[in-house]
């Protein structure tokens, strides 16, 4: 039983002595017994009738053995066992008087004190287990759970205990053991027959339980005193051949009693441990009697329901062919027809408490249904040949045998005696199941041909007299009203006769000796069946009339019932067999007579109304979109009749969810029709009508039409309306307008007028409007429209920082990438810097509570993110320090405090750029602390911060002198400097010049690098010392110097400088500076000897024209 844990299911199975086998305890039926139990009409555990134990056990055996197997088996007392020292003297008296009885074990157990402790601690547990079964027995016939329940703890107390016992000394064990079990047995058998109650014979439901614990405990007992496990011998001796018959019949008694019960997997488990106990007995050269044969058989059919009932077909099939070959076999003889009948009795049974599931869920369960109605057929086909076999019908004649289920039985040729027997019973139950389970597995030919032979047996059985109650009550499937009609109705429907059905349906109604509640429950069984359904449907008008007798409430409940059952049948047919029923209960329903005569009301509020539009919303779940419109048109005769001016206030709701059967079902125009009917109306036209018109400007395409609907929604307030339209939009191409709706969503939840599920979903609705927002510009950037979208994101996300709305990781990627892709597209565009640094920005804030999300990103997402975050606060900087000719307007204030605007974002940006920099270890993310060294510089610039400029490149000249890479930054900054209005030019001056040094320092030798170095410094120097030519001149020494050494020194920038040397000269020439000149010519002089290998054909040209002007020139000088 559940919950019960063996004490004797164990791996140290100590037995060495074996049990004595004088010992032997009680049991049920003992193989080698030769009286049979008295039977009655009761049952242990269920209404069936089963074979019972009523007698008493056998009295105890006597020390000496000189009764043994049967007959020591038949004298074990019930009342009371005594035991003493070793369960070696008996009582005196036979069974023992109850007094006597237990002073005798008080003095036995005196005198056991000297005794080992061992031994003392089993004398105590004989005591305990003698105690309380003695209780038990003189409260036996007080029906109590509590008492049951309490007894059967005690045993499993006690039993658990002498299992701890039994290593020191098994020889005892085993004897206490025995006898605890037959005490347990006979008790159990004795409580069984007071707790059957004598009308029905059954036992009381809640000792079912208790008293199969109490056998379970007896059948692990004595399993352990044989030295049993599970019936496998395990012990070194070998056990008494009527021990193993008593193992056999109280194991195989058990397991019938726990299939009665239905407790089937416990059930097989005590059929193996029988099985086991079997093979152990025939091992031993044991025979079975006539009773033991006919206990096996019987057990052999229930474990071939027991495995059916456990979905092992192959296993039922195999124990019947072992019942009907033991029944066969020559130990037999003489018994063969209880045998046979046994085994064809246990066949129909199982046929007639076969459960038909009304609804199969799937292919794999149509099949295992096929699999047993395929098996409990051939069965029951076997069955009537095998019954054939010991006893013929009484209507067969030796020229006309009915010896096989499928024989055409002529009904000229039946016999002419007209007296039945008990086994024509059997036959008629076994047509009565065969045509039933042809129905079932959907074999009407087959049926019909079954019911048609049922026809001449039952006019056979008219004319035959009989007053066995037996047989009366196996003729009932013959002459009980609507049995055979309800077969005949099924099967012709189920075979396309569908008129002979409604004929046969249409005959029973009209039969005024039929009673009306046998005429409801024939018609709601058939309804319920999918060959049924149609035959009902098409005389529910007849059964109406039918039942104009009845109370009115009483006939709309009948006539509901059957509505319900039909209902529930068109669920799961097919979609043509469900049209027609309901096109009959709509034809009923319309018609104002029948609806009179049924009686319903037309206030909505009956129960067939309820369950007609329930069915509809079934309907329209599984997509049978068709049956859903007809189902609530349907409804309309059952609700209210009060109309405004076109339509019935009831009609509207109706109509609306007609209009979308015939939307989901592609009837675009019947939809158009209806709706233009509530659209007429305008008391109709509600929000949920606007939703409709909405599905129809989606199909049609009208978009300023969807726009419109968005627009009245959103004034409106229609939160809900407007999110079902935004969701219909969302997988839709129209992505302006979906973009519309969800920016009118998110504009009611920033104004508070949202719902809580809109509340709930705000990260998806603000996700979805970007989403369409860039899907409608197809990758153009639109200034006006993602300046907007980029003042609404950054709205989310000081409400995300405070609502804590990024907690689901794809919305958060999503605005991550959404937010890097719109700033990168804006950043490429040199007017949109605002747009850049607002997306770039956004992008890196995203990612920051991207990371927060407790295991939202693996290590390498997290790692490209996080370098993302950098870069893109890189790139937002960049933005706002690049200048933009676009917002380089308005007057001289405005563009002071736009300045400073970007001057302090920037800031704020580079703060949390170190910040991140400062932890990064990735050598990619050197290059990005160069380039915000360069920004942290413009920025310095555009604060016109001269001395924070000197000190950032101080603080990179001196390092330059250490790490060679730093050169590079300080040139960038160099360079960006000089080409900024804001910067400093002695300290970017000194920047160049620091960059010099450190080449000279690293012997750097890239003749072009320098040359645009000694370029920048020129210009610089120009612009710094415009009234200093000194400096300037060493500038130009410096470069001469360089050219003697590097003939590879670029052309153009060796003409550069060619050409500012003598442009030079020519200033001052014509600002009448003679000496300044003639200085910057002698100057070019000198380049131009530098520059014969890099620049012949020049040197050639400014040579003749040097030397004149040096000539006239220093004539002016001298003349001066």
């Amino acid at each position: 039983m559940p919950g019960f844990q063996s004490p004797f299911k164990r791996t140290d199975t100590d037995t060495s002595d074996p049990p004595r086998a004088d010992d032997a305890p009680a049991s049920t039926a003992s193989p080698a017994a030769s009286k049979s139990e008295t039977t009655h009409s009761g049952s242990d555990s269920g209404p069936k009738r089963k074979r019972d134990e009523t007698r008493t056990a056998p009295r105890d055996a006597t020390p000496t053995g000189a009764r043994k197997g049967a007959e020591a088996l038949m004298d074990i007392s019930l009342s009371e066992v005594s035991i003493g020292a070793g369960l070696e003297r008996r009582e005196s008296d036979g069974a023992g008087a109850e007094d006597g009885g237990v002073s005798e074990t008080t003095k036995t157990r005196g005198a056991a004190r000297s005794e080992t402790p061992e031994r003392d601690a089993m004398d105590d547990v004989w005591t305990t287990f003698h105690d309380s079964l003695k209780r038990a027995e003189l409260a036996k016939r007080i029906s109590s759970e509590d008492e049951m329940t309490n007894t059967v703890s005690e045993v499993r107390r006690v039993s658990e205990r002498l299992r701890d016992l039994w290593s020191t000394n098994a020889t005892k064990a085993s004897d206490l053991a025995r006898h605890m079990s037959q005490r347990c047995w006979n008790f159990a058998i004795e409580k069984t027959a007071l707790e059957t109650t004598a009308e029905s014979g059954i036992v009381k439901k809640e000792m079912i339980g208790p008293l199969l614990d109490l056998r379970y405990f007896a059948c692990e007992l004595l399993d352990a005193a044989l030295g049993f496990a599970d019936g496998f011998a395990v012990s070194a001796g070998a056990p008494e051949i009527s021990s193993l018959a008593v193992g056999i019949s109280n194991h195989l008694t058990l397991a019938k009693l726990l299939h009665d019960a239905g407790e089937f997997k416990a059930a097989e488990e005590q059929f193996v441990i029988g099985e086991s106990y079997g093979n152990s007995f025939l091992n031993r050269n044991g025979e079975f009697d006539a009773e033991t044969m006919l206990q096996t058989i019987e057990a052999a059919t229930s474990r071939a329901k027991n495995c059916f009932y456990l979905g092992n077909v192959a296993g039922a099939r195999d124990f019947f062919q072992d019942a009907k070959s033991l029944s066969e076999s020559e130990k037999n003889k003489g018994n063969e027809t209880m045998c046979v009948t046994t085994l064809i009795s246990a066949k129909i049974n199982l046929a007639e408490n076969f459960v038909v599931s009304e609804k199969l869920q799937s292919a794999d369960d149509e099949a295992v249904f096929d699999r047993k109605v395929g098996f409990l057929v051939k069965e029951l086909i076997a069955a009537y040949y095998d019954l054939f076999t010991i006893t013929p019908n009484s209507w067969s004649t030796s020229s006309h045998q009915d010896n096989a289920a499928h024989f055409d039985l002529d009904e000229k040729l039946v016999c002419e005696d007209h007296r039945l027997v008990r086994a024509d019973g059997l036959y008629i139950r076994i047509l009565h199941n065969l045509a039933r389970l042809f129905i079932h597995g959907r074999r009407y030919n087959e049926a019909l041909k079954v019911l048609d032979k049922m026809k001449i047996i039952k006019s056979y059985a008219k004319k035959c007299e009989n007053s066995d109650n037996v047989l009366a009550r196996d003729l009932q499937a013959l002459t009980e009203s609507f049995l055979m009609d309800n077969m005949l109705i099924e099967a012709f429907s189920g075979s396309g006769e569908i008129s002979k059905a409604c004929s046969i349906l249409e005959n029973v109604l009209n039969d005024e000796n039929s009673v009306v509640n046998v005429l409801h429950t024939c018609c709601v069984n058939l309804a319920k069946s999918e060959c049924g359904a149609g035959a009902v449907a098409s005389c529910i008008a007849p059964l109406a009339k039918r039942l104009s007798g009845c109370p009115k409430a009483r006939r709309q409940e009948m006539i509901t019932d059957i509505f319900e059952a039909l209902l529930d049948t068109t669920l799961t047919v097919d979609e043509q067999v469900a049209n027609d029923v309901l096109s009959y209960m709509d034809r009923l329903l319309t018609d104002t007579d029948s609806f009179k005569e049924i009686g319903f009301s037309r206030d909505g509020q009956s129960r067939a109304y309820a369950i007609i539009w329930n069915a509809a919303s079934d309907m329209y779940m599984q997509n049978k979109y068709s049956l859903a419109r007809k189902l609530f048109g349907m409804t309309l005769p059952l609700s209210s009749q009060r109309k405004s001016k076109t339509v019935s206030n009831a009609a509207v709701p109706v109509i609306r969810l007609q209009v979308m059967c015939d939307l989901e079902n592609g009837d675009i125009e019947q939809a158009k029709e209806s709706l233009r009917s509530l659209l007429a109306d305008k008391t109709a036209t509600d929000v949920s009508t606007t939703l409709l018109n909405v599905k129809f400007q989606l199909i049609s395409d009208d978009v300023s039409g969807l726009g419109e609907s968005i627009r009245t929604f959103a004034k409106a307030g229609e939160s809900d309306a407007l999110l079902y339209v935004a969701g219909e939009l969302d997988g839709s191409k129209h992505h302006a307008t979906a973009a519309d709706a969800f920016r009118s969503l998110y504009d009611m939840i920033l104004n508070n007028m949202g719902t809580d599920n809109m509340m709930k979903q705000e990260t998806f609705i603000f996700c979805s409007y970007l989403r369409h927002v860039k899907m409608a510009k197809m990758g153009d950037f639109d200034s006006k429209t993602f300046s907007e979208s980029a003042e609404l994101f950054s709205e989310f996300m000081k409400r995300a920082s405070n609502l804590n709305l990024l907690t689901d990781v794809r919305q958060a990627r999503y605005l991550a990438d959404f937010s890097w892709n719109t700033g990168l597209d804006a950043y490429e565009k040199s007017s949109e810097t605002e747009a850049a640094y607002q997306f770039m920005f956004l992008c890196a804030l995203v990612i920051s509570k991207l990371n927060k999300i407790p295991e939202g990103l693996d290590a390498d997402d997290r790692a490209e993110y996080g370098y993302r975050q950098a870069v893109a606060l890189l790139l937002s900087i960049a933005s706002l320090t690049s200048y933009n000719p676009a917002t380089d307007v308005g007057d001289e204030q405005s563009r002071k405090e736009r300045e400073a605007k970007n001057i302090a974002r920037s800031k704020g940006a580079m703060a949390n750029l170190h910040s991140l920099l400062k932890n990064a270890e990735e050598e990619r993310y050197e290059e990005l602390r160069k380039v915000a060294s360069v920004l942290e510089y413009e920025i310095a610039c555009a604060q016109r911060d001269v001395a924070l400029q000197g000190k950032i490149i101080e603080i990179l000249s001196t390092k330059t002198l250490d790490d060679e890479a730093s050169i590079n930054t300080l040139l960038m900054i160099a360079d960006r400097g000089a080409a900024m209005r804001t910067s400093d030019l002695v300290t970017v001056s000194r920047a160049y010049e620091a960059v010099g040094k450190a080449m000279k320092k690293y012997l750097i030798q890239d003749v072009a690098l320098i040359a645009r170095l000694m370029r920048k410094q020129i210009q610089l120097a120009s612009r710094v010392y415009k009234s200093k030519d000194d400096v300037i001149h060493s500038l130009y020494d410096s470069a001469e110097e360089f050219l003697a050494l590097h003939p590879s020194y670029p052309p153009v920038e060796a003409q550069w400088l060619l050409s500012t040397c003598f442009n030079r000269a020519v200033r001052h020439e014509r600002s009448m500076r003679t000496k300044e000149a003639i200085d910057w010519l002698k100057q070019t002089q000198k380049l131009i000897s530098a520059l014969e290998e890099i620049l012949p054909d020049a040197v050639e040209t400014y040579s003749s024209i040097i030397n004149d002007n040096l000539a006239v020139l220093t004539v002016e000088l001298d003349a001066a």
